[in-house]
């Protein structure tokens, strides 16, 4: 019997987390039949072995696709387009192996909220953030801007991947710009927004887990701004003028001047300001010139108490 949902699970190198995500998606409780998609990029751990085994014990729930090549390597957002791409259900939830859902009652929940309510896309809640020992470090993730409805004057939103649930759809008609930045949990959220709006339920459904192997929770402060501002440049692509996005890479831009300490920093810096400054409109100039030279300050005065 086809799906009604496909859970999409992501994986590389997450065997002291796995089990945890996948008993998440098991208890389950619905009206519906669902799939669980484990993608493993050639993981170099026991990952595979794993989930290879979760296959075994529920045949016609989990589906492996496990790769003998990392195909992250080959291009950016191919994970995503495999993965996304075998999902059979009407409706796909996320959540990568790392993390787990801690409420039985959360596909239920979305799945007839987008059932009752075509106009909406997609639907996430709240999550908290717990340690690698799954000690709670941050009761909620979703803290500030927080609407019942987001439109798409609201781009970019901060829907933590791992609470998500949106409708399928023809993932070959996704624009390749969609997949060129590392922030794809963003231009996803973003994509979909042009086709419906994306509503939030105030309340903790699953925990984001930080840990030295995490992707983003590893980056410096500087990387952390770069790639954010990395993605809302290209964001700016999709969407020509987007205010929102404008301030937003202005604000990110200020965020990284207080994080220059070395020479290689502030050229890294310079280039950020450069990339923005040629794309914004003519009053998001002034202001990343000013928050440039508020950085080269900021780096000169640092350079001079040494």
């Amino acid at each position: 019997m086809k799906p009604f949902v496909s859970i999409v699970a992501l994986c590389y190198n997450h065997e002291p987390y796995i089990k945890d995500a996948l008993d998440g998606f098991l208890m389950q409780e619905t009206s519906f039949d669902y799939e669980v998609i484990v993608h493993d990029d050639a993981s170099t751990d026991n990952s595979q072995k794993i989930i290879l085994e979760y296959e075994r014990r529920y045949p016609g729930i989990i589906r492996a696709i496990c790769q003998s090549e990392n195909q992250k390597s080959k291009g950016n957002g191919l994970v995503t387009k495999i993965a996304y791409s075998a999902a059979k259900g009407k409706y796909i939830a996320t959540c990568e192996c790392d993390d787990f859902w801690i409420d039985p009652q959360k596909l239920q929940k979305q799945v007839d909220f987008l059932e009752d309510n075509p106009d909406y896309i997609m639907c996430f809640t709240n999550g908290c953030v717990v340690d690698s020992d799954k000690r709670v470090v941050q009761d909620y993730q979703v803290v500030n801007n927080k609407k019942g409805t987001y439109t798409l004057n609201d781009v970019p939103v901060f829907a933590p991947h791992h609470t998500r649930t949106f409708r399928n759809f023809d993932w070959s008609s996704v624009p390749e710009l969609v997949y060129e930045a590392k922030g794809m949990d963003t231009f996803i959220c973003a994509w979909l927004m042009k086709f419906g709006n994306i509503k939030y339920f105030d309340y903790v459904s699953s925990a984001y887990r930080i840990h030295s192997g995490g992707i983003f929770s590893s980056l410096s402060k500087l990387e952390e701004k770069q790639h954010l501002i990395d993605t809302r440049l290209i964001l700016l692509k999709m969407l020509p003028g987007h205010k929102r996005v404008q301030n937003q890479l202005i604000d990110h831009l200020d965020g990284a001047s207080k994080y220059i300490y070395k020479l290689i920093e502030l050229k890294k810096f310079y280039l950020l300001f450069y990339r923005i400054f040629k794309v914004v409109d003519i009053m998001y100039k002034f202001r990343s010139l000013k928050f440039y030279m508020k950085g080269l300050l900021r780096f000169l005065y640092r350079s001079l108490m040494r």
